[in-house]
């Protein structure tokens, strides 16, 4: 429709060559001020069909008389209306619209917009609408030239949903006639909808270039890599990370351009790899009772199954959870016919593996040789030997090894004893960790904020469990309930002095909710119901915290618990072995004691490989720091699983320690026979043995000077923690162990040999400490 101007008494008419069927409107009647003009809209329509040209146009108006107001052919006109009339406005299209937007948009700040149009019905004045939301104002006022100018602002604020999006406004004239006007928002913005590609499936060990991209505008300029802990990896948009592997950590990617930052999630590497049977798996047994445990890390997930050596498949159950697929067998054994090994299969499409597993004799007692005797006392110098002459223990035996070794179990107490004696530190742990549960009652239960689905799962599997627990305490018999009473009694005497900082527990207990969550899940012992196990782990360490105030908690002890938890698979048993552990082992988790260990691990490089200690220092990384995860989890992440636990039983055994009681007491008989010595000269000091250096910083030695090469060319912290990083689950245990003991042995025969060659004259007493040494090594 279009507007034209009418005078009083006429009537408008739109005349088209071959028009027909056309409408007008018009108003009624207007009013006017005499010898002032007036502008009178008249409205048209025509059939669809009729072709939209102005040129075919034309505006005619009469009056009442059927005189001529206005003709495009002036000439026609009435003279009383000749230089009177005008025609304003158009027939067809309406002008365009004029749209004008403020410059250098912010995310974050206002902007204003305007649209503006010509018109020449003011009685009507145009529509605007706008395709964003905000707040609209409207004006129209008239020209000089007989038309009329409506202008529509708008003001909005700015967001990144915004950017790169059409903006515009749109308007409508009386009669259904529209026009619009838009342009392309650029709306700056710090980074968005940061991602990593490509994050598809790699091979272990081949490289994989990856590609960080973001939606920020302007683009960033700046890219960079982390790991997990925060550690910058590389700059730069591309980056190519050489031999994947199933430890490779996790890395995110942040881009920065002039408006902020921001950072992509977690990426964790899919890293392909055949089948491998975990040295955990193993047989155990107990009273009629025989359990077989297979389990396989592979990717893509392995086909797992056991037989027997003549062939037969055995019936066992499976759970596959990510990367790792468990086999079970449970039974009385009959099963197994005389049997006394099984083979673990597994298989995927990139390989296969198998592992023989020696079933034991149900009922038999510890069965390391000339360990354990016939009322069941253990040698405890025998039993830490085995653990030295054969790498660790079997899977199968682990668990009772390590009641003896870290002191849960006395090694001169009786089989017939030790029922009684775990009937008693079951009732104490009962009783300790109701005190705590009294006293804050608020954590008892771990808080969940519900976007931790399989901690969730946990609760609910620990609250299962609690209460299959509860039931089988109330069915107990009304004799062991009597004596399990006394016992509690007795343990409640003993703890009622005891008495807490509320504000230490309920801060301990903060960093524990914490911490237990990131213990390592991957682990079969935490893989379906048994995630319910974390729950467990989170009372043990609370209960340790609470009774060891001198303590409390510190990260990684989680670690160093699950362990122990892993292994033994009894919550009091777990809580008893690792208080035992805590007592020799507490300092590493205190600030100076983990310092000091820290730098007895360079001191000992220096004596190991000067050449390699002088260039970590000159080059400012003297603090050693990158060793901080090896020492305080005891090379946990540096081996395979298995390998970790049979390191942390030899390390435990202390069988290489320069402290050993042996040669303490040896190095104090030789000090005294130099202070009463009756010779005119006295020998001289010998070379100084630091009785500090524990094997275990011989290890972390070891493995230091296994990669010099590599180390020589890092040149800072970051490229020592990307070093460092690159080793996890790589290392060779049995080799890393016989160059440590090649190191150890060569730093004693070198502080010997100077004694006995260079600073005194040997004498024959066989407790003198270098004639120990000597005779060791030669």
């Amino acid at each position: 429709m279009h507007p034209a101007p009418w005078f009083e008494g006429v009537i408008c008419l739109s005349l088209r060559v071959d028009g027909s069927s056309w409408t007008t409107d018009v108003p009624g009647s207007i009013t006017g001020l005499i010898g002032s003009c007036v502008v009178i809209p008249c409205s048209f329509d025509y059939p669809h069909f009729v072709p939209k040209k102005s040129t075919e146009l034309k505006g005619i108006w009469l009056d009442q008389n059927r005189e001529f107001v206005y003709h495009p052919d002036s000439s026609k006109m009435a003279k009383k209306y000749q230089n009177r009339v005008r025609l304003l406005g158009a027939l067809t299209t309406p002008e365009p619209i004029t749209l004008e937007v403020d410059k250098d948009l912010r995310e974050g700040e206002s902007a204003s917009a305007s649209c503006s149009v010509p018109h020449t019905c003011p009685t009507a004045p145009p529509n605007f609408t706008w395709t964003h939301f905000g707040l609209q104002t409207f004006l129209s006022h008239p020209r000089e030239d007989g038309q009329w100018h409506a202008k529509s602002w708008l003001s909005f604020a700015l967001t990144r949903d915004l950017h790169n999006k059409s903006f515009g406004c749109t308007v409508r004239y009386k009669g259904g006639k529209k026009s619009d006007r838009s342009e392309v928002l650029l709306v700056k913005h710090a980074p968005m909808n940061v991602t990593v590609q490509p994050q598809w499936r790699v091979l272990e060990g081949k490289a994989l270039e990856l590609r960080c991209l973001s939606d920020g505008y302007p683009a960033p300029h700046r890219y960079r890599w982390c790991g997990d802990d925060g550690v910058l990896l590389h700059s730069g948009q591309l980056y190519l990370l050489p031999n994947v592997s199933r430890r490779t950590e996790p890395l995110y990617c942040s881009a920065t351009n002039t408006q902020g930052h921001a950072q992509s999630r977690l990426v964790r590497f899919n890293a392909m790899y055949p089948p491998g049977v975990l040295q955990t798996s193993g047989c155990s047994a107990s009273t009629l009772r025989l359990s077989c445990e297979c389990t396989v890390e592979s990717n893509p997930p392995a086909v797992v199954y056991l037989s027997r050596p003549d062939g037969l498949l055995l019936s066992a159950t499976l759970e596959t959870r990510s990367s790792v697929t468990v086999a079970t067998l449970v039974g009385g054994g009959e099963a197994l016919g005389s049997s006394d090994h099984i083979y673990c299969h597994a298989v995927n499409i990139l390989g296969n593996a198998t592992l023989t597993l020696q079933v034991p004799s149900i009922m038999s007692p510890l069965s390391l040789p000339g360990v354990m005797d016939a009322e069941g006392r253990v040698d405890e110098s025998r039993l830490r030997m085995h653990i030295l002459k054969h790498g660790g223990v079997s899977p199968s035996e682990r668990g009772l090894v390590w009641r003896f070794l870290f002191g849960m179990y006395p090694c001169s107490s009786t089989a017939a004893e030790r029922p009684l004696l775990v009937e008693q530190m079951a009732v104490r742990y009962q009783v300790m960790k109701s005190k705590w549960q009294r006293s804050v009652p608020a954590a008892v239960r771990l808080r969940l904020n519900g976007t931790d689905a399989e901690l969730v799962d946990a609760v609910r599997y620990h609250d299962r469990r609690q209460a299959e627990a509860n039931k089988q305490t109330q069915e107990q018999r009304e004799e062991v309930r009597d004596r399990l009473s006394f016992l509690q009694l007795q343990a409640q005497v003993l703890f009622e002095r005891v008495t807490f900082d509320l504000d230490e527990v309920q801060e301990a207990i903060r960093i524990i909710d914490k911490d237990v969550p990131r213990t390592d899940r991957d682990l079969t012992y935490y893989l379906g119901e048994g995630s319910g196990n974390l729950l467990v782990l989170r009372d043990i360490l609370i209960t340790y915290a609470a009774f060891h105030p001198e303590v409390s908690y510190a990260q990684g002890m989680n670690d160093l618990c699950s362990r122990f938890l892993e292994v033994l698979d009894s919550e009091v048993d777990t809580f008893w072995s690792f208080s035992c552990c805590m007592e020799k082992f507490s300092k590493d988790f205190r600030a100076d004691g983990l310092h000091r260990k820290i730098e007895l691990a360079a001191a000992l490089l220096s004596e190991l490989d000067p050449q390699l200690h002088d260039h970590l220092v000159t080059d400012g990384m003297e603090s050693f720091t990158f060793c901080h995860r090896w020492l305080l989890l005891g090379f946990q992440r540096e081996f395979e699983h298995g390998d970790a636990l049979r390191l942390f039983e030899i390390l435990s055994c202390d069988h290489l320690e320069l402290i050993s009681q042996q040669v303490d007491r040896a190095r104090y008989r030789e000090r005294l026979a130099q202070k009463h010595s009756t010779e005119d000269n006295p020998a001289p000091a010998a070379r100084a043995v630091n009785t500090e250096f524990t094997f275990e910083l011989f290890i972390c030695a070891t493995i230091l000077i296994d990669n010099r090469d590599s180390l020589l060319r890092c040149y800072d912290d970051v490229q020592l923690i990307q070093f460092t990083s690159s080793l996890q689950g790589t290392l060779d245990l049995d080799s890393i162990l016989r160059n440590a003991e090649k190191h150890f042995y060569n730093y004693c025969k070198r502080s010997a040999w100077d004694r006995m060659n260079g600073c005194c004259k040997p004498r024959e007493n066989k407790e003198d400490f270098f004639y120990q040494l000597y005779s060791l090594f030669f």
